[in-house]
């Protein structure tokens, strides 16, 4: 067969990637910050230049040929943490609503409306708001153990993602 490598990371942060520019949306457009659901699903939040390490190791060994490899940051963070933490950053303060995720859902069709005419929304989807309300982690120490190297930590890569705040 065909040699393959499946890479599952849990959430990789780099400059323009699209989970941190939706947050950066919402903070910046909205008097309040909107949150669909209870924002405690937790993510393992990767630095694009970590996964571009461990992306380069894994084609160099033969070990990981016909593997799933299962990775992420060395911290287990919820979506309010992640949120809180971008806010800090960029000195907002803002109150943070968590809403039904049916009523965000039910919403949608008018945020595209807006869109349309030209009122700024964020680009968000029905299915990731169901994969919000689900954890996305692995072992903390799963690029040690598979790589042999410590990831850097979130707030270091979002620093580096939001151009070094």
């Amino acid at each position: 067969g065909i040699p393959y490598i499946i890479f599952r990371p849990s959430l990789i942060i780099g400059r323009g990637d699209g989970f941190t520019e939706n947050l950066l949306e919402l903070i910046n457009h909205f008097p309040v910050v909107p949150v669909p659901g209870r924002g405690e699903a937790r993510l393992q939040p990767l630095s694009v230049d970590d996964w571009v390490s461990c992306f380069l190791r894994a084609m160099e060994d033969e070990n990981f040929v016909g593997k799933t490899i299962e990775f992420g940051g060395p911290e287990h963070l919820t979506y309010n943490e992640i949120l809180r933490t971008v806010m800090r950053l960029l000195g907002v303060k803002k109150p943070i609503i968590h809403m039904p995720k049916a009523i965000v859902k039910a919403g949608l069709p008018i945020g595209r409306l807006a869109s349309f005419i030209g009122i700024k929304t964020p680009p968000v989807t029905a299915e990731q708001i169901e994969l919000l309300q689900v954890d996305n982690i692995t072992d903390r120490d799963s690029i040690r153990k598979q790589f042999g190297f410590e990831p850097e930590g979130y707030e270091e890569a979002l620093r580096k993602a939001l151009g070094g705040v």
